[in-house]
C-alpha cells in the first residue's frame, strides 16, 4: 500500500491567535506552500482513496485542500487517531486494517508524524517532518519493518528526497 504522511500546511501564529490551539487555522501562506507543492510532484504520486485528518482544524483544512488539489474524488475523514498525542500503535492497527491494494493519506502533526515514520520504518529517531511535506512510505503490515521510505516532498525542496539517510543528513546541518 502506498501510504502518504501529510504535515498540515503553516497555521496562524499560536501567540497572536484567540483561541483554542485545536481551531488555528491555515495561513495563506500555508495554503500557497501545499499547491505549489502539489503543482510539482501530483503527476509523480498515485491519488490516495482516502485522507485520514486529526481533528484540529489546520489538519481538516489541509487535507480538504490535498484532496481538491489531487483532482480525483478523495474521501476526507476526521480521526481522533491522529491528534498530536494519539498513540502511534493504534494508527498502525488501523491503517492494516484497511484496503491494502487502495493508497491512503494521513494529515497530521509533529512529533507524531515522524514517530510513525520511525516505527513504520525502523528508522532511528530525530527525525522532523516539514509544514506541508508530503512523505511516501510503502506500507505492508505483515513485513518487518511495516513500512519502507519512498520519497519525501516539500516546498523547499526542487526534487524530492528519496534516500532517508539524506533527510537526516539534511536536519544534522
Amino acid at each position: 500500500m502506498r501510504l502518504y504522511l501529510i504535515r498540515h500546511g503553516a497555521a496562524v501564529d499560536a501567540a497572536g491567535f484567540r483561541g483554542p490551539d485545536a481551531s488555528r487555522p491555515l495561513t495563506a501562506e500555508g495554503r500557497c506552500e501545499l499547491t505549489k507543492l502539489f503543482k510539482r510532484m501530483r503527476r509523480k504520486e498515485t491519488p490516495p482513496v482516502a485522507i485520514w485528518a486529526s481533528p484540529l482544524v489546520r489538519a481538516v483544512q489541509t487535507a480538504e485542500l490535498c484532496a481538491f488539489l489531487w483532482g480525483d474524488r478523495v474521501d476526507v475523514d476526521v480521526s481522533l487517531s491522529l491528534v498530536p498525542e494519539a498513540p502511534t500503535p493504534e494508527v498502525l492497527a488501523e491503517i492494516a486494517k484497511s484496503r491494502p491494494d487502495s493508497p491512503l493519506a494521513l494529515v497530521g502533526h509533529e512529533p507524531f508524524l515522524s514517530t510513525l515514520l520511525v516505527q513504520l520504518t525502523g528508522s532511528r529517531e530525530g527525525l522532523s517532518l516539514p509544514k506541508a511535506s508530503i512523505t511516501r512510505v510503502r506500507f505492508r503490515p505483515d513485513e518487518t519493518p511495516a513500512g519502507r521510505f519512498a520519497r519525501l516532498h516539500a516546498p523547499k525542496l526542487e526534487q524530492p528526497i528519496l534516500d532517508l539517510e539524506k533527510l537526516y543528513q539534511r536536519q544534522d546541518h
